[in-house]
């Protein structure tokens, strides 16, 4: 691994409004929040774009999204302020756009190269904007790629563990992720669980084995860790939603049996989980964290992961290559753009 300092010349900054068509920088605007996400054109170019999701609800308009960024980009990252976005240049460079003065908006120079030009991706800052983890697509028929941290200077890669998907812990000292195993069920599917790396030590250990898990987070207090895994019966795949302790203790299956639970996202206080239920028809649901007052909040054919807004009042997510965002308290749905191959969906965090 390396680290590289250089301007970023591929990438540009695009001096356009989209809606009125006005030219330069746009400021983003300061009374609600706001949503950044990934648009993927046919020619296999990618563009980040932030939409200002209050104006969208009161105009009811969909499509009034501001262009920030546009080449071979994807997995942008806001940092813990707000005040820069991190993201992914042509699949193996990260490096990072400093939002503190639309007026000077800037390229910083710090960027990271992946000397074995694996992919990169799921970044993800450290609590205190110091450091970026990232995972890299795995080669060569490990199934596992890798776990990285670096600082936010693009300086002192490391590599922590072979997963995916990473998540730091609240207080910034661990890092969980996904990781496959070398082995199977008895009905021929792999296995997979989550492991968990000590960031200054670098020590790593199993925290759920033979699990099929793919998604994992950590509660808002770091007191818990949620994750969903599919479960394969003999005539019925079944997803269930448990948490567990940091430390692997009271593991509890929250979701009740066969059920079709899957994608679990905390509520920015920690008091509620939001999922989707593939039984009812793919409805959007809450349920307190302990699993109790399950709740549809919507109905939507859901194809993506779900993601609260700072302020708890929306869940933004893509249904029907559409953004959507569903109002929490009563289930209000706003489509907020038109038909588009969208990702990497993250709210500008609140400062």
């Amino acid at each position: 691994m390396k680290t590289v300092l250089r301007v970023v010349g591929t990438l540009y900054l695009v001096l356009l409004l989209i809606v009125g068509g006005s030219t330069g920088i746009p400021k983003l605007l300061p009374h609600g929040p706001e949503l950044m996400y990934t648009s993927y054109d046919f020619g296999g170019k990618s563009y980040v774009y932030i939409l200002e999701v209050y104006s969208v609800v009161s105009q009811n308009m969909a499509g009034s999204a501001r262009l920030l960024l546009g080449s071979a980009l994807h997995s942008p990252s806001w940092s813990p302020d707000g005040n820069q976005i991190a993201f992914v240049e042509s699949s193996n460079h990260i490096t990072r756009i400093d939002l503190i003065s639309w007026d000077n908006a800037r390229y910083i120079e710090g960027v990271f190269t992946s000397e074995y030009g694996s992919g990169i991706s799921h970044l993800i800052w450290s609590p205190d904007g110091s450091k970026i983890a990232f995972a890299t697509s795995s080669c060569c028929y490990d199934y596992n790629g890798g776990i990285y941290v670096v600082k936010a200077d693009g300086s002192d890669p490391v590599r922590v563990g072979a997963g995916d998907d990473p998540d730091w812990s609240p207080d910034g000292k661990q890092i969980i992720f996904v990781t496959n195993y070398w082995g199977f069920h008895d009905d021929g599917n792999e296995t997979s669980g989550i492991d968990i790396v000590d960031v200054e030590t670098k020590s790593v250990r199993s925290l759920v084995v033979h699990r099929n898990v793919s998604y994992a987070r950590w509660s808002p207090n770091g007191s818990l860790i949620v994750y969903g895994a599919f479960e394969f019966g003999v005539d019925r795949m079944t997803s269930s939603i448990y948490t567990i302790r940091p430390d692997g203790t009271q593991e509890h299956k929250i979701s009740p049996v066969d059920a079709k639970d899957w994608c679990p996202s905390w509520s920015p206080d920690g008091k509620q989980i939001a999922f989707i239920d593939w039984d009812n028809p793919n409805s959007l649901m809450i349920m307190d964290a302990d699993g109790a007052h399950r709740r549809s909040i919507a109905e939507l054919s859901i194809n993506s992961y779900l993601v609260w807004s700072p302020d708890g009042e929306w869940i933004a997510t893509i249904s029907q290559y559409k953004i959507y965002a569903i109002h929490v308290r009563d289930g209000k749905i706003v489509q907020l753009t038109g038909e588009g191959n969208y990702s990497s969906l993250s709210w500008r965090p609140e400062s």
